[in-house]
């Protein structure tokens, strides 16, 4: 579910933004999933504003590895992937991938693969990664006009500088098949406008999806 932010999100690397939102963010892997020997996970904020989906990967890690500046191997460090539908339900994927902490853009990989060796920088989908005490945080944004009904994030950790190997794996769906592929949920201004046209002063009124899950809402019967 993405949250409405009622102000905007300044790309710095710096969360304190989203304190409006922040007990409701995702932790990966679950409770129930997580290792004993995995000391690498992440918490995840989604929230709209305006015309964009804004994204915080805060990851923690204790030995973050990132690109070398002369690598076009965009795999052999750690880095985040994400797949996405588009407003024509076509599966897209992208990549973050890094030599420094600072400004990035997002790359697309070539349709129907994963192969980093032929990736389309995409400067609409931009952000900063920003290396903090514990790993690192990873916030940006991804144009509304971007995105479909279905969303999934990856991160791949290495540890070792010799081998490059990836050492953790850590998804919240599976980004290889779009009917695997999490959904996600932007909240709609049209039902809100509707809504407030129907509220009252005692009243309270939800709009649920067949999921049961919340796509607008208004009034406060606790008034």
């Amino acid at each position: 579910y993405v949250y409405d932010l009622k102000n905007p999100i300044r790309l710095d690397g710096n969360n304190t933004d989203w304190a409006a939102i922040r007990d409701f963010k995702n932790s990966y892997p679950m409770p129930s999933e997580a290792r004993s020997d995995n000391s690498v996970h992440f918490n995840q904020l989604l929230g709209k504003y305006g015309d964009y989906l804004y994204v915080d990967i805060d990851v923690v890690d204790p030995s973050p590895i990132k690109r070398s500046p002369n690598n076009k191997q965009l795999t052999q460090n750690d880095h985040l992937i994400f797949a996405m539908t588009d407003n024509k339900g076509q599966l897209q994927r992208y990549i973050i991938s890094v030599t420094e902490d600072g400004w990035f853009n997002a790359y697309r990989y070539p349709k129907n693969t994963i192969n980093s060796q032929h990736v389309t920088r995409i400067k609409s989908i931009q952000g900063v990664w920003k290396t903090t005490q514990q790993g690192y945080n990873i916030e940006f944004r991804i144009p509304l006009s971007l995105l479909g009904e279905q969303l999934g994030f990856q991160l791949n950790t290495v540890s070792d500088l010799q081998t490059k190997a990836i050492t953790h794996q850590i998804s919240t769906s599976n980004l290889l098949d779009v009917t695997k592929l999490g959904s996600v949920l932007v909240p709609s201004p049209e039902i809100e406008k509707i809504l407030l046209a129907m509220s009252h002063t005692h009243s309270r009124l939800w709009v649920v999806d067949r999921h049961q899950r919340v796509i607008a809402r208004v009034g406060d019967i606790h008034q």
